[in-house]
């Protein structure tokens, strides 16, 4: 038998309400979807090249687990261990990633830890190990430098009653007020008044005190002799004394006729300050590598050159600049 399919007329009254019903299907099911798979979440910002990023974080050597650095405050004992959590007051450290001139009140820091914050977003925390070549470099061999042991200085100095001193300078080593006609103390010297402030250089005026053993370049110092012109000083220790000079430390070893005779007083692993006007690319501070009767060997190398680094970090802000 052949089947026969009769159509239901359709009113129009019933034909709108078919259409609204299917639209009003149509608009849950896309909300539904939109409900469950894309809450119009807010835009995930990740670090990019050029961003200015605000991170906390606590560094090590990874050889030792010695602390570098941290930038948690106060006098909580830190440790490799210590969490980068809310119970730490923080100074972040505001760094521009990957920028050839860091924005202002901003620094470049290394570059594999520059490496590691892209791709990090606000809150996110990460260790990466930074190696020599990412982080600190190699030592330089030239910035090991060996020091004559022995050393002459004078005997005796000059110093005049009239005296110039740059501005900079006198500003560091006297105390009180620094205007014209100003009597101030000149630090571990004497009174002395001020004549002159012009082109930033200061004249004085010296009032010596005889008998008075006074701090110098090479040393302690005695004045042995004031003249309305000059001040004249004789070195005040005698052989066998140790004493700490403003660049170097040495005991005596000779007091000849107008020179003594010095010899270098350090040990091995000892530090020693960057005085050396040949050494201005070398670390402030090196340490005593070794020491013989003619010469002490100083490393003037960054401490951390050839070390990997750890970082434990985390992100506190990302300011995403002209974008």
């Amino acid at each position: 038998m052949t089947k026969v399919f009769y159509r239901t007329p359709v009113n129009k009254r019933d034909m709108k309400k078919i259409i609204s019903s299917a639209i009003l299907i149509m608009v849950i099911f896309i909300g539904g979807c939109i409900s469950d798979n894309g809450k119009e979440e807010p835009e995930v910002i990740v670090i990019e090249p050029g961003d200015i990023v605000a991170i906390n974080y606590i560094s090590w050597e990874k050889e030792t687990g010695s602390l570098v650095e941290a930038t948690i405050q106060g006098d909580t004992e830190i440790t490799k261990e210590t969490e980068l959590d809310d119970t730490h007051e923080y100074a972040p450290q505001k760094v521009t990633v990957k920028a050839a001139n860091p924005a202002p009140g901003t620094i470049r820091t290394l570059p594999g830890l520059e490496e590691a914050l892209i791709g990090m977003e606000v809150g996110e925390e990460k260790t990466v190990e930074v190696p020599p070549e990412k982080g600190y470099g190699y030592p330089d061999e030239n910035q090991v430098k060996r020091l004559e042991r022995i050393l002459e200085i004078p005997r005796y100095m000059d110093e005049s009653i009239i005296a110039e001193i740059e501005y900079h300078v006198f500003e560091k080593i006297v105390q009180g007020e620094i205007r014209v006609g100003n009597t101030v103390e000149f630090l571990d010297w004497w009174d002395v008044e001020i004549l002159s402030i012009e082109d930033s250089v200061v004249k004085i005026k010296h009032y010596p005190i005889m008998d008075k053993v006074v701090k110098t370049y090479y040393g302690p110092y005695r004045v042995i002799e004031i003249t309305e012109e000059k001040i004249k000083l004789e070195f005040s220790l005698k052989e066998g004394e140790k004493f700490q000079a403003a660049t170097f430390k040495a005991i005596v070893v000779e007091i000849k006729e107008e020179s003594v005779v010095v010899k270098l007083d350090y040990y091995v692993g000892e530090g020693v300050r960057n005085t050396l006007p040949e050494c201005e690319e070398c670390f402030s501070f090196g340490k005593v590598t070794e020491v013989t009767d003619e010469y002490v060997e100083v490393d003037f190398n960054f401490p951390l050159k050839g070390k990997t680094v750890v970082f434990k970090v985390k992100v506190v802000s990302i300011e995403k600049v002209g974008r």
